[in-house]
């Protein structure tokens, strides 16, 4: 089971690495992530939704509670099923340990025809079709997303089930993109 960490600052800096970080940058085709000491860590997370929802996280956890849900970690060729726990240390520093439970090959080829924009769960990576929170996998092939000519915008957020799991509110998201 690949396993990875990082802490951060009472001021949400990141100050350490650990477990595979540098394989699994690397792996994933991203060198630049090999040392991220010193880097903010809200510089990682897209969506104002989605960085609240970390702050309501970081919060809850140096009030001294303890954070644990699944979520989706996924690459271009890799489906991820990864579990996170986030622990409280000292001096309101924060430790974030990140476990791979399964991960398989994606099967979906692709195909022509592109949504402009894409609303994707940053936890389970569900995205709205029609107005329902759906697999990635059934998305894909109903929205034929892999036309090389065109690159959806994904509009980070959150599924009201992934929000529900931890147990904080639902940030508004944004009704122009045309796909609910």
């Amino acid at each position: 089971m690949r396993f990875v960490s990082y802490e951060v600052t009472a001021d949400d800096t990141v100050s350490a690495t650990g477990g595979d970080w540098a394989a699994f940058a690397l792996e994933n085709g991203a060198p630049e992530l090999v040392d991220v000491k010193g880097v903010p860590l809200f510089d990682f997370i897209a969506g104002a939704g989605i960085r609240q929802v970390y702050r309501e996280l970081l919060a809850r956890v140096r009030d001294g509670q303890r954070v644990a849900f699944p979520f989706r970690c996924d690459s271009d060729d890799m489906v991820r099923e990864m579990s996170m726990i986030i622990c409280p240390l000292d001096h309101g520093r924060v430790r974030f340990e990140s476990f791979l439970l399964r991960s398989n090959p994606r099967l979906v080829q692709p195909s022509v025809g592109l949504p402009s924009r894409i609303r994707v769960c940053s936890w389970c990576k569900r995205v709205v079709w029609r107005g329902e929170w759906r697999y990635p996998e059934f998305a894909i092939e109903a929205m034929t997303l892999f036309d090389p000519l065109h690159s959806p915008v994904l509009l980070h957020e959150i599924c009201d089930d992934c929000a529900a799991l931890l147990s904080v509110a639902r940030p508004e998201s944004p009704r122009n993109s045309g796909l609910d």
